[in-house]
C-alpha cells in the first residue's frame, strides 16, 4: 500500500512492510560488511516489518537538523529532541530487535544481531544538505519527504566499514512508498542499495 501523503520525513510512524520486488539486492553490502555467506542468503529471501512510533508527537514543532549534541537544550528543553521506537521483526532467521533511535546527532556504542558491535548516530538532516550526486535529494523532494529527512550512520571499527542510511519518501513502482537508502563504504569499496517498504498501518 502506498505511503499516506501525511507522513513525511517528520512523521513516519506507522507498519512498514519490506517490498522485496521494489528493494535492491544487498548482498553486495552485507558481504562488504564482512556477514557470511549462509546468513546473507537467509536475509536475501526472509520478511522484515518495521512498527515505528516517535516521541515528541510528529505533530509538536519539529527539532532543527543536525544538532550539535554539546550544545543540546538542556533542562525543560529536553523533551523536543525526537526518539524513534523501533520493532523490527525478521522471518525466519530469529533477527528481531526493539530500538531506540535518539535523533540528537551524539555517537553511541550498540549491538546488532548480525552485525555485533557498532557506533551508531541519529539525526535530522536537511535535504539540501545531504552528500551525493543530487539524484537522491531531488528523489526525495519529488516524494513528498518534506525539508528534512532522519540519517543513520553506523561503523564497526572491528571489521573497518562505514554505512550512512537516509530515510525518507520515494515514488517507487507508481507509488509513494517509505525508503532507506545505504551507502557503505570499506577501504576503497563503496556499495549502494536502496530499501522499500509497502504502508501496512
Amino acid at each position: 500500500m502506498a505511503a499516506p501523503e501525511s507522513k513525511t520525513g517528520l512523521d513516519i510512524e506507522g507498519t512498514w512492510l519490506l517490498n522485496r520486488t521494489l528493494s535492491d539486492d544487498f548482498d553486495g553490502i552485507f558481504a562488504l560488511q564482512g556477514m557470511s555467506w549462509l546468513l546473507r542468503k537467509i536475509l536475501r529471501f526472509a520478511s522484515m516489518r518495521l512498527l515505528m512510533t516517535q516521541t515528541p508527537s510528529p505533530t509538536s514543532t519539529p527539532p532543527s537538523p543536525s544538532p550539535d549534541p554539546e550544545n543540546a537544550p538542556r533542562g525543560d528543553q529536553h523533551h523536543k529532541i525526537t526518539k524513534i521506537y523501533q520493532k523490527q521483526t525478521i522471518h525466519p532467521g530469529g533477527f528481531d530487535t526493539e530500538d531506540v533511535y535518539i535523533l540528537d546527532g551524539a555517537e553511541r556504542d550498540m549491538t546488532i544481531p548480525i552485525f555485533g558491535e557498532v557506533t551508531s548516530r541519529y539525526q535530522y538532516t536537511a535535504i539540501d544538505d545531504l552528500s551525493d550526486d543530487g539524484e537522491l535529494r531531488e528523489s526525495l523532494r519529488a516524494g513528498g519527504t518534506g525539508p528534512r529527512a532522519v540519517q543513520e550512520i553506523c561503523r564497526s571499527r572491528h571489521a573497518g566499514w562505514e554505512s550512512v542510511l537516509t530515510w525518507g519518501f520515494e515514488e517507487v513502482g507508481g507509488e509513494r512508498r517509505f525508503t532507506q537508502n545505504s551507502v557503505t563504504t570499506k577501504g576503497g569499496r563503496r556499495e549502494r542499495g536502496r530499501l522499500v517498504y509497502d504502508y501496512v498501518s
